[in-house]
Formats: C-alpha cells, sequence, structure tokens
C-alpha cells in the first residue's frame, strides 16, 4: 500500500473528509448570509427614487434647500417604530415571566 493510499485511508478512518465536506458547506453558506446582510445593509439606506428627490437627497439625509426629503423621514419613522416595538415586545417578555411565576405560586393560596 503506497503512502497516499494509507494517509487516504487514515483520513477517511478519522472522519476528516466529513469535516471537511462540512466546513465547506459552512463557508459556503457564512459567505452566502454576508452578501445577504449587504443587501440588507444597501436596502436599509433610503434610495428615494421619486420624481421630486434629486440625486443629492440621495445620498445624504439633507437636500439642497434644508428640507428633509421624505424618504429620509419614512426611515426615521420606520426606526422610531422598530424601537417601541423592541421595547413593548421586552414588556412583554418580562410580563409573560411574572405571569407564569404568579401561576405557579397562586395554587398554593387556595
Amino acid at each position: 500500500m503506497a503512502d497516499g493510499q494509507r494517509l487516504a485511508l487514515i483520513k477517511d478512518v478519522a472522519g476528516t473528509n466529513v469535516y471537511d465536506e462540512k466546513k465547506a458547506e459552512s463557508e459556503k453558506i457564512l459567505a452566502t448570509s454576508l452578501l445577504k446582510m449587504d443587501e440588507i445593509k444597501n436596502v436599509s439606506a433610503p434610495a428615494c427614487f421619486s420624481p421630486h428627490c434629486d440625486l443629492s437627497s440621495r445620498i445624504s439625509p439633507h437636500s439642497s434647500n434644508g428640507s428633509v426629503p421624505s424618504c429620509w423621514q419614512n426611515l426615521g419613522m420606520i426606526e422610531a417604530r422598530l424601537e417601541k416595538l423592541d421595547k413593548e415586545k421586552q414588556e412583554l417578555s418580562e410580563y409573560y415571566a411574572l405571569d407564569k411565576e404568579r401561576r405557579s405560586v397562586f395554587p398554593f393560596f387556595l
């Protein structure tokens, strides 16, 4: 048996081939995820394509006349709403935890 064949046999027995395959698959998934994250970041930056916005308003939140274009205002409203929803989500999870505790303790007082 040649050295290359022995090495291949040892790798097969040790399971390194499976590890290498899983690693390659994970790296491919990671690369895909990073591409999707970049797409999301690009989408979250407002790109107003309405006829009343000029090119400078697509880059900067302030247009040449000093007003804020509607696309940036909408982004601000969305971010404010997301913050509010995150706060409500946290309050709801705290309520569920307290309610669970109350339900577990309440039967003992009857």
